[in-house]
């Protein structure tokens, strides 16, 4: 995760995302990365926190654009 945020890697935290598993922690290891006091944590956590919130509706993973269930469609617009 902390990896993909300094990348900017919307891809892989949306499909993460999209998993929903309890041992990633998705949401939970982005606020915490947007807490640090390095501004290389925090900025790229910041961007993608705010670009997965675009993607992301509601907690059932449901798009914007009101389509559900496809990564591919979510992570089209991180790029």
């Amino acid at each position: 995760m902390e990896l993909s945020s300094a990348r900017r890697d919307c891809d892989v935290l949306a499909y993460y995302t999209h998993m929903d598993s309890e041992r990633l922690h998705v949401w939970k290891r982005l606020v915490k990365l947007m807490k640090s006091d390095f501004e290389e944590e925090s900025e790229p956590a910041a961007w993608c926190t705010h670009e997965l919130t675009l993607l992301f509706d509601d907690v059932t993973g449901t798009g914007i654009a009101g389509t559900t269930g496809n990564v591919d469609t979510f992570t089209s617009n991180c790029n």
